[in-house]
């Protein structure tokens, strides 16, 4: 790879992750949250799946994500749903307007510095009315569960 060449985080993890399997030293990262907000050229899931005339109701599946990793599982999470039977969409957290048409809900984020990312926590805080008369599942992202 030349100077200067980017590379998405998930392309880094591999690498570190064939790095490390190869038995060369392990990388480490930090200060990844100076990158800024969500990165341009990162592809956010956005999409829907499953037949409209489901007897079931439809489900969101929202999200929110600086490198496009949580929508990845958001995506992976809606295939599951869908080959069940549901429809589904996904979403960014922030650009869900409405929630009125889903029958459940499913929030994720990733974990940086201890906590979820800042729009995920405003979609709960804002939709908390609606959100505690529905089904709601969560689940989050992150590099390691253990400090």
């Amino acid at each position: 790879m030349s100077k200067g060449t980017k590379i998405s985080r998930r392309r880094f993890l591999a690498l570190a992750a064939t790095a490390t399997a190869a038995g060369m030293a392990t990388l480490a990262c930090s200060g990844l949250t100076a990158l800024g907000d969500q990165q341009s050229g990162v592809e956010f899931v956005e999409s829907s799946c499953g037949t409209e005339n489901s007897i079931r109701g439809k489900i969101l599946v929202a999200y929110a994500s600086q490198y496009g990793s949580t929508g990845g599982v958001a995506d992976a999470i809606a295939r599951v749903l869908c080959k069940a039977g549901a429809v589904v969409d996904i979403r960014l957290v922030t650009n869900v307007a409405d929630l009125s048409r889903y029958q459940v809900i499913i929030v994720g984020s990733p974990v940086q510095n201890d906590a979820w990312r800042p729009e995920a926590i405003s979609f709960v805080k804002k939709n908390r009315k609606l959100l505690s008369k529905l089904p709601v599942a969560y689940f989050l992202t992150c590099m390691t569960l253990v400090h």
